[in-house]
């Protein structure tokens, strides 16, 4: 192989928007599922149809990774992985690299418009080190994407009717959702493939996380997550990321210079990731299953009054307030109902940890929990997660790390301005935030678990006007609530930290309004748990 192969590598462009740009949960999960297809089984079709294959002949993707010929037998093609929004594949010459584009960029802009496809295509001689071409790769892919402007479509031409959902023209009158007295409304062509493609991505994620003949189906609508129509009710974004992915590539690059280990080993971490992370989501679905004659998650706990989330039934099925958008690599987002996004993130940081044990690379991740009212701009509640990621893998990249926001207004800055502005006084920070979880130390999650354990304790479990007093008093510092404790002859919950009794503050941190402010909106599923157990 002494002539260059061609290296290709396929992405996408500003996937935020195109996920979740609607407030409409069928178009993000259609949109979601695009995304997946072009860089997934679309382009494993178009790699076929740029060497030749018939179509009646084109194995199953990504099954057939192991078994197709390889490019030092003299292979025409070989894809090397698709994982994380990759695609990548070696061609033999230049023309088939030419046709794979070719074909994958036309099926993207008939059967996916409006997603941005990106395509990167570099020579490569075999036997060189194929990580170190890879990184090179992926560097350029990242800079072309940085550059790329907004997407600016044509708004149309003459008279037109616009969309409801982008604005661009409308193509077709459709109903937007399952409700037979709304009216059908103009959509345009990207909402239409959105639409269509969401019925494909339900049936994907009934076959992966759902038996045949359960009883439960998964939300079409935020409407349906658990919050009662009518209602001012809330909706969690969740966003998690694995920690230290890169660092791992790069060190499967560093110990296998030869192409061939190379190809191995990163398919193989590849489709190990992908497994621990669907099997943790797997694991973090079976906190909510309740008993098939049960309709409401119940909080079980001896001093806490009662209460839940319904669960609504459609179609003879009972509703999950839960649904995976993004998944299959170590970059999840699911949204849920907003009292479930906390717990659910706890759930999955622990099992994500396990499962990626027993895979044999130990990992961990950081979540970000966004929760907002249930029509609050979803693309704004995604961005917010995911700079509640960030934060949190600022705060540790080797611990399993959490943060979270609760976003009550529509109010648009950085988290960064929001800490300082509303959790921040002249004691110090009201916030512990972020946290670790399962770890040590004052910003660790037992911390406030300790302190809600307290508030749900008969002498502040039902006295609404007790709590409100202490959260006025920590938000006007340590002598407000030596004051306030002086008054009501309170007690704070008990903490790691004594010095958190005395007034709510130690170390120029608070240790008891975080807890405040989840009495309402956060439900403990390990209570569940031991209520089933």
């Amino acid at each position: 192989m002494d002539s260059p192969l061609r290296l290709i590598v396929v992405n996408t462009a500003h996937i935020q928007q195109y996920i979740f740009g609607s407030n409409r949960l069928r178009e993000n999960i259609g949109a979601s599922y695009l995304v997946d297809a072009v860089t997934g089984q679309w382009a494993w079709q178009s790699v076929q149809t740029a060497i030749g294959t018939p179509a009646s002949h084109i194995p199953p993707f990504p099954e057939s990774f192991q078994a197709q010929p390889r490019m030092e037998d003299d292979a025409l093609a070989e894809v090397i992985y698709a994982a994380g929004g990759n695609f990548v594949v070696l061609f033999r010459d230049v023309d088939q690299a030419k046709i794979f584009g070719r074909t994958l960029s036309r099926q993207a802009h008939e059967y996916a418009p409006g997603l941005r496809l990106l395509i990167h295509n570099q020579p490569y001689i075999w036997g060189e080190s194929l990580g170190a071409a890879m990184s090179d790769a992926l560097n350029a892919l990242r800079e072309a994407r940085s550059t790329q402007p907004e997407n600016v479509p044509l708004a149309g031409l003459s008279v037109t009717m616009m969309c409801r959902s982008t604005a661009l023209p409308a193509v077709i009158m459709r109903r937007l959702s399952d409700r037979a007295e709304d009216d059908p409304l103009p959509i345009s062509a990207e909402v239409a493939a959105k639409w269509e493609a969401s019925t494909w991505a339900n049936d994907r994620l009934n076959n992966q996380f759902l038996s045949h003949d359960s009883p439960y189906m998964f939300p079409y609508d935020l409407d349906d997550l658990g919050r009662t129509r009518g209602e001012s009710s809330f909706i969690a974004v969740v966003h998690a990321d694995g920690n230290g992915m890169g660092a791992k590539v790069r060190e499967i690059s560093h110990n296998n210079p030869v192409p061939r280990d190379y190809i191995t080993a990163i398919r193989s971490f590849s489709e190990h990731i992908a497994q621990a992370s669907t099997d943790a989501l797997k694991d973090t679905l079976a906190h909510i299953l309740p008993d098939v004659t049960q309709r409401t998650l119940h909080i079980f706990h001896p001093s806490l009054p009662d209460h839940g989330v319904d669960f609504g039934e459609k179609d003879g099925k009972i509703v999950l307030p839960f649904r995976p958008l993004v998944f299959g690599g170590d970059d999840v987002t699911f949204v849920c109902d907003g009292r479930l996004g906390i717990g659910l993130a706890l759930a999955y940081l622990r099992a994500f940890k396990t499962r990626t044990d027993e895979q044999g690379f130990a990992s961990t991740a950081a979540a970000g929990v966004a929760i907002v009212k249930a029509h609050y701009p979803f693309a704004r509640a995604y961005g917010m997660a995911e700079a509640l990621v960030k934060s949190a893998k600022d705060y540790t990249r080797t611990e399993l790390a959490l943060d979270w926001h609760f976003a009550i207004s529509g109010l648009l800055t950085d988290l960064k301005t929001i800490r300082k502005r509303e959790y921040t006084i002249p004691t110090g920070s009201l916030t512990l935030r972020p946290l670790t979880v399962d770890g040590k130390g004052i910003h660790d999650w037992d911390m406030i678990k300790q302190a809600l354990d307290g508030f749900y304790q008969p002498t502040w479990a039902e006295k609404r006007n007790k709590q409100k007093a202490l959260h006025d008093a920590l938000y006007r510092g340590a002598h407000a609530v030596e004051t306030f404790l002086s008054t009501y002859r309170a007690k704070l919950p008990s903490l790691p930290i004594a010095g958190f009794q005395n007034n709510g503050w130690h170390d120029g941190v608070c240790g008891y309004a975080d807890a405040l402010e989840l009495l309402d909106l956060y439900i403990p599923l390990g209570t569940l748990e031991q209520q089933n157990s």
